[in-house]
């Protein structure tokens, strides 16, 4: 065991340079090494939903990168069993400390984001292919919450869909400076929501997000990149 154990911090340390560092705290360090019979390596989640996370995002990573820590070709297998102390720190290898209920509460991108004010309405070029993007996110910044809620954009990259949020959120941040805007990727929308799941503080993380007015959240992928400004409570969300 102590084997495995140190060849799995290795590999962790190892990860964190391969892959962004959220996704290996949240996902990788729960992962407690259980067993190791020389062939396969079995670790322990804290829930199904981080083990099939890792399955079907890291495995293959991970496995090489184990891998190559035991000098040894390996298997890994996962299964779930909860942390028997959820509200505590574990203090078995390569577990994940659990953040404080302040830190989990604050949120990563809060109603403070400041749009880039180049970003605005005035300097938004409107080509044929984004009128109607142009339109709906005009209406949605005069109407929070009233007009296209949810709004979702597609389209390829450098159409100009970061341009019309920040526009939206300069737009009524102009006409109300204390309004709440939220402006973050969907990739850590999942992760903080995750998060909170792990830790038993989903509650907390929903009244958060719903004592916002405005959410605007990115997506993106290699092929091409949607952006929505949908609501929360009321205004944009997604």
């Amino acid at each position: 065991m102590n084997d495995i154990r140190a060849a799995w911090e290795q590999t962790i340390s190892k990860l964190e340079t391969k892959m962004p560092a959220t996704s290996v705290q949240r996902f990788l360090k729960p992962l407690v090494p259980a067993s190791f019979d020389g062939n396969t390596a079995e670790f322990h989640a804290p829930g199904r939903f981080v083990k099939e996370w890792v399955e079907d995002r890291y495995l293959d990573i991970v496995t090489q990168n184990l891998s190559d820590s035991l000098e040894m070709e390996v298997r890994i297998e996962i299964q779930v069993k909860p942390n028997e102390h959820p509200g505590r720190a574990s203090k078995t290898a390569g577990a994940v400390s659990v953040q404080s209920e302040s830190s989990l509460e604050a949120p990563s991108a809060g109603p403070s984001f400041q749009p880039n004010p180049r970003y605005r309405f005035e300097t938004f070029v409107v080509g044929q292919s984004s009128r109607l993007a142009y339109a709906g996110c005009k209406a949605v910044a005069e109407k929070p919450a009233q007009k296209y809620n949810p709004l979702f954009i597609y389209g390829p990259s450098g159409l100009g869909k970061t341009h019309l949020l920040h526009s939206i959120a300069n737009e009524i941040l102009m006409r109300d400076p204390n309004y709440p805007v939220m402006y973050i990727s969907a990739q850590q929308f999942t992760e903080d929501f995750i998060h909170a799941l792990q830790n038993n503080r989903i509650e907390a993380r929903i009244t958060l997000r719903k004592s916002c007015s405005t959410l605007s959240t990115t997506f993106s992928s290699s092929a091409s990149r949607s952006f929505c400004a949908p609501t929360a409570r009321p205004a944009i969300s997604c």
